[in-house]
């Protein structure tokens, strides 16, 4: 209801209970503008507060907080392959000190050999040194008119310090007579000369 309505019916209502009671009796006092005023002041002031408490209070609806979500790691890209390098593999370092001597030869030195013609001959050799002969070390033809074909033999097995190795070569006697050599020398891993020995045959 419109309050400006509920106060002038309030203050009509009383106004007709005050004509009322003085028409009925001469002995009732005439009201005091001033008190009903006030009445009429308290009774809208406790009509206000009733409506205040009936109403529901305007709270103000909580919205959500935003939250900063982090955005997930960007993946890595797997490897799928390597680079591999070639790498030469070169011979064993050699261990200890490397000495050999020549043993003996069959045919013997000094036999008869014909000229222009080739033979074989097994040489025996023997490992005087601190150092295993691998079989990267190997014998070879150096000079002389008793020459071999292939002029490189290789170790067959590794021969360790104070054993013996039979190795069979193909020399090819000259065309010259007489008593003629083949130089040659032991070498080890790194190409290196540390012995040397000879075939000597008399060429016919």
């Amino acid at each position: 209801m419109n309050k400006k309505k509920f106060h002038a019916i309030l203050v009509f209502g009383l106004i007709g209970l005050v004509m009322t009671l003085s028409a009925c009796s001469q002995k009732v006092p005439t009201p005091d503008m001033d008190k009903v005023n006030m009445m009429i002041a308290e009774t809208v002031a406790v009509q206000r507060t009733k409506t205040e408490i009936a109403r529901p209070t305007n709270t103000p609806t909580v919205q959500p907080t935003a939250t900063n979500t982090p955005e997930p790691p960007t993946p890595m890209p797997t490897p799928t392959s390597m680079e591999v390098t070639a790498v030469t593999l070169s011979a064993q370092p050699i261990s200890g000190t490397d000495g050999g001597t020549w043993v003996s030869s069959s045919p013997a030195d000094k036999a008869t050999q014909l000229q222009g013609q080739t033979f074989k001959v097994t040489v025996k050799l023997m490992n005087i040194g601190t150092s295993t002969w691998t079989t990267d070390y190997s014998i070879r033809y150096i000079d002389g008119d008793i020459k071999a074909s292939p002029d490189t033999y290789r170790m067959p097995v590794s021969v360790p310090p104070g054993a013996q190795i039979d190795i069979i070569v193909t020399l090819t006697a000259p065309t010259k007579t007489g008593m003629l050599r083949g130089n040659w020398g032991i070498f080890n891993s790194a190409n290196v000369a540390f012995s040397g020995f000879y075939f000597e045959y008399d060429i016919q």
